[in-house]
């Protein structure tokens, strides 16, 4: 019964820790053109230090990738205002999305804690 209890109290903090790790919010531009940078900014909470991958895709298959940035977050909440450069060859198109990926520190989308996206941005001329 000891050990149950124990293991019950070890899960629901393992939870809660876990339960503190999101992106709170995204904020980025609604339009974006071919090879420019944008700044993205990401609200989190991490329970120790993660990062946050920020990735401008094709919002359907087969989800091309038009940008990427990576940068490192310490623990606690706080707001990250990430650079990212958009690929010369992105179409002209209203079907595109920007994500915020919470991971492990240095980790990759396998590893993510929590995706926050927003859809519906265009590449204009």
């Amino acid at each position: 019964m000891k050990k149950i209890f124990i293991l019950t109290i070890a899960l629901m903090a393992f939870s809660f820790v876990n339960a503190q790790d999101k992106i709170n919010s995204i904020k980025a531009p609604m339009e974006l053109k071919a090879d420019e940078k944008i700044t993205v900014s990401v609200d989190y909470t991490a329970s120790e230090a993660r990062s946050i991958i920020l990735n401008l895709q094709l919002g359907e298959a087969p989800w091309t990738p038009y940008g990427f940035s990576t940068v490192d977050v310490p623990a606690g909440t706080g707001t990250k205002a990430i650079v990212l450069k958009v690929k010369p060859s992105i179409p002209v198109g209203s079907n595109y999305k920007i994500s915020a990926v919470l991971t492990t520190a240095n980790g990759t989308w396998n590893e993510r804690i929590d995706v926050v996206t927003q859809p519906n941005v265009s590449a204009v001329k």
